[in-house]
């Protein structure tokens, strides 16, 4: 993106080309992500969200 497009534009885009919320797959990643522990970057820490809970 543009970083000098104007919000209105900007907003306009993120609406008209981006694909539908319901088509995301949301995660949750815990907070040890990323940590210096090499353990700490393997899936057992991420797990899908599930919208309805």
């Amino acid at each position: 993106m543009n970083p000098d497009a104007p919000v209105e534009e900007a907003a306009h885009i993120a609406q008209t080309r981006s694909i539908p919320r319901e088509q995301f797959v949301w995660w949750k990643v815990d907070r040890s992500v990323n940590r210096a522990d090499p353990n700490n970057n393997r899936k057992h820490l991420l797990a899908p969200v599930n919208e309805s809970a």
